[in-house]
């Protein structure tokens, strides 16, 4: 039976990984310089609920606006960076290395979901947001994580039989 894989091509972790560190080094500029590195007119869609003159009308609207881009493009980098990372073969894609992805999956999932689950509990308001929000990026990172380690532990404990 042929299955597909979905995976990308090597090159991509290595394009990922430096989109990674360009990401951070950009964060690094935002955090420190503070204010507005890019600022844009961008589109967008717009929900009208609760502004005072502006409750006619639909709920919702897609408008341009002149918005700073810091956070979005953080946001984007960071995301697009871990899938690559995340979803590329390795340099020697075998079964073995698939069972170990199955592996990294199902622990990076149990991980994220038990923090996800202490943090509702935990946490209310404006913080349980930034948890929701830290929450998207969890899961990739533990994953890559978790694939790491097991590699690096399938590799030393198979490195005599060379």
């Amino acid at each position: 039976m042929k299955t597909r894989d979905y995976l990308l091509p090597y090159r991509f972790k290595i394009v990922g990984a430096a989109l990674l560190a360009a990401t951070a080094v950009f964060g690094l500029f935002v955090v420190n310089l503070g204010g507005v590195l890019v600022s844009a007119r961008v589109p967008g869609l717009v929900g009208r609920f609760g502004i005072p003159g502006l409750d006619h009308g639909p709920a919702y609207e897609f408008v341009c606006r002149q918005t700073d881009l810091d956070v979005t493009l953080l946001v984007f980098g960071f995301m697009l960076g871990l899938l690559l990372v995340a979803l590329s073969r390795e340099k020697i894609e075998d079964e073995c290395m698939a069972v170990i992805r199955a592996k990294a999956f199902s622990l990076a999932l149990w991980v994220s979901g038990v923090v996800l689950l202490l943090c509702t509990l935990f946490t209310y308001d404006v913080v349980y947001l930034n948890v929701m929000i830290g929450n998207l990026f969890a899961f990739p990172a533990i994953f890559i994580v978790i694939q790491r380690v097991l590699v690096f532990r399938f590799k030393k404990q198979n490195s005599h039989e060379e």
